[in-house]
């Protein structure tokens, strides 16, 4: 197997040649550096749309895109301010320039946003599970 020597990763963020980690900017109370301008891939989710609103609420600026915009989900992060953009759209991920990206589950290769970020190669993105386990919860126990 060829590594790129473009991309390695840190505390589960795949990082690439010339893109600053965030992991190296300065760190706010929450773990992240002050307000992040988070993009979430499938936000309407149960899961994705309840992080979305933990991320506001800890002070980010939070958007995303999904294709199932609908109540009580929708109302809820329009209610916290946080942007919803129905379909998706690489061009106007491109243009957003967040500093991270959170995909979903609803994205895998062949959806248009996964690939221009694997194309791209200029933006930082984490999973769900990754954002919580290293932004989150930390060093901290997790009990559920």
């Amino acid at each position: 197997m060829v590594k790129d020597p473009g991309r390695r990763k840190v505390a589960g963020v795949l990082l690439l040649a010339g893109v600053e980690p965030f992991s190296a900017r300065p760190w706010g109370r929450s773990g992240f550096y002050a307000r992040m301008r988070i993009y979430f891939m499938g936000i309407c989710g149960t899961a994705m749309g309840n992080a979305a609103l933990l991320m506001r609420s800890l002070g980010h600026e939070v958007l995303g895109a999904d294709t199932g915009v609908y109540p009580p989900m929708s109302d809820h992060l329009r209610a916290a301010g946080i942007e919803i953009l129905e379909g998706w759209s690489a061009d106007r991920l491109a243009q957003l320039k967040p500093d991270l990206v959170v995909v979903g589950n609803v994205a895998s290769r062949g959806h248009p946003e996964v690939e221009w970020l694997l194309e791209a190669r200029t933006q930082p993105y984490i999973s769900l599970p990754e954002l919580l386990r290293t932004r989150l919860l930390n060093e901290r126990r997790n009990i559920v």
